[in-house]
C-alpha cells in the first residue's frame, strides 16, 4: 500500500466522526496513527479503539500509546499504567494489539535502551511491522534508538520524526529535521520516514492561516536524497486540549490544501442573554457563517464530501447542521483530512461518489 498521508490523531469523538465519513477514495491513500487512551476520558481502552477499527472499515492504522494521559477514572488510569509496564517486552502492549489484527503497533520509547530492544524484537514477531514516533521536543537520544531498530530485520518499518506545537517558525526546524531524516535513512533505508508537526492556531484573529506543515515538508524533502518522504500532521488539531474558559464564538473553518481560511462571528454570550436566546443567535451566526464560506472564492465546488455538504446544510438552515464548535471541528478535520490524503490529484466530484449504505 502505497502512503501518501500519515495523520497523528487521538481519539476524541470530532476525530472520529471526521474520519469515518471520509470518502473511501481517501481513506485508501492514508495511514493513521492514534494516540490511544479511554474514549472520553474514562473506562476502557477498547472503547476507543473499537471505535477507530470501525472509522477505517478494515483498513490498517498505527496505534501509539498516549503517554502523556494518565487516565480521569481508576479503570483507565490502572489499564494506562498496564499497557506501560515494560516486563516481558510490554507484553501487556503486545497483547493489546494482537488482539487489534488491522493494526501496526508503535513501540513505548524510554531511556533503558535494553527494554526498547526486547519490546522491539517482540512486538515485531506480530508480524504486522513497526511503526516508531520519536517527539522531536524532547527525545533527544534518537541515534540510540535508530542503531536498535538497525538491528532488527523489520521488513515494514515506519518513523515518524514529530516536531509538535509550531507556528510558522517550524519552518526554523528545516536544518535540524534535514539532519533527523539523512540520520535515519543512513541507517535504515528501507523505512517509511515521516515527518509531523501542527501549525494549526489557538487564535482567530486573521481570516486564514498557511498551513507551515506543507512547506515544512517540501523545505525537508528537497534537502534529502530521496522522494518517498511521507507527509504527516496532525489533522489540522492541536497538540494539547483547548481547555480555555468560555464559549468559542461561531466559526467556520474551510480548508484548502495549504491554507485553512476562517470564517468567525463576533457574537458572544453576555450576562444578560438567555439561553434560549443565545442559542437563536449562534444558530443564526452558524448559518451565516457557513453562507460566508460557500459563497468565498475559496469555496471549491468540486469537494462533493461530508464536511463540505454539512457546510451547505447550514447555509441552509436545517435543524441537523452546524451548531456547536463540536460539529465544526468535526467538519473542518474531515475536509483537511481528504484534502491532504489526495493532495496533488486531480478528482471530480464523480471520484467521491459512494454506494449508499444505510
Amino acid at each position: 500500500m502505497t502512503v501518501n498521508y500519515l495523520p497523528v490523531m487521538s481519539v476524541r469523538p470530532s476525530e472520529i466522526v471526521a474520519l469515518a465519513e471520509v470518502p473511501d477514495v481517501a481513506k485508501d491513500r492514508m495511514l493513521p496513527l492514534f494516540l490511544v487512551r479511554p474514549w472520553l476520558g474514562k473506562g476502557s481502552l477498547r472503547r476507543a479503539t473499537d471505535r477507530v477499527q470501525h472509522a477505517l472499515a478494515g483498513r490498517r492504522w498505527i496505534a501509539d500509546l498516549d503517554l502523556n494521559y494518565e487516565g480521569e477514572d481508576e479503570e483507565s488510569a490502572m489499564q494506562m499504567s498496564r499497557l506501560q509496564n515494560p516486563d516481558n517486552g510490554y507484553s501487556n502492549w503486545k497483547s493489546f494489539i494482537a488482539d487489534m489484527p488491522n493494526c501496526i503497533p508503535a513501540a513505548i520509547l524510554s531511556n533503558n535502551f535494553a527494554q526498547v530492544k526486547e519490546q522491539v524484537k517482540s512486538l515485531s514477531l506480530l508480524g504486522r511491522g513497526l511503526a516508531v514516533r520519536f517527539d522531536r521536543r524532547s527525545l533527544v537520544y534518537i541515534r540510540s534508538f535508530v542503531e536498535i531498530l538497525s538491528a532488527v530485520n523489520l521488513p515494514d518499518l515506519y518513523v515518524i520524526l514529530d516536531y509538535g506545537q509550531k507556528d510558522s517558525r517550524l519552518l526554523r526546524d528545516v536544518d535540524a529535521a534535514v539532519s533527523d531524516c539523512r540520520l535515519v535513512m543512513d541507517a535504515l533505508p528501507d523505512a517509511n520516514l515521516a515527518i509531523s508537526a501542527t501549525t494549526f492556531p489557538g487564535s482567530f484573529d486573521a481570516e486564514s492561516e498557511h498551513i507551515y506543515e506543507r512547506l515544512f515538508h517540501a523545505n525537508v524533502a528537497q534537502g534529502i536524497p530521496s522522494n518517498t518522504l511521507i507527509y504527516s500532521d496532525h489533522g489540522s488539531t492541536r497538540v494539547s486540549d483547548d481547555k480555555g474558559g468560555g464559549t468559542p464564538r461561531p466559526r467556520i473553518d474551510l480548508p484548502r490544501d495549504n491554507v485553512w481560511h476562517f470564517f468567525r462571528s463576533d457574537l458572544i454570550r453576555k450576562d444578560d442573554m438567555s439561553k434560549d436566546e443565545y442559542i437563536t443567535l449562534r444558530d443564526e451566526e452558524y448559518k451565516r457563517m457557513a453562507d460566508l464560506a460557500v459563497t468565498s472564492r475559496n469555496w471549491d465546488p468540486s469537494l462533493n464530501i461530508w464536511g463540505t455538504q454539512f457546510i451547505k446544510i447550514t447555509q441552509l438552515g436545517s435543524q441537523f447542521g452546524i451548531n456547536s464548535p463540536a460539529k465544526a471541528t468535526a467538519c473542518r478535520i474531515n475536509i483537511h483530512l481528504t484534502r491532504q490524503a489526495l493532495y496533488g490529484s486531480t478528482l471530480t466530484s464523480r471520484d467521491f461518489e459512494e454506494d449508499w449504505v444505510d
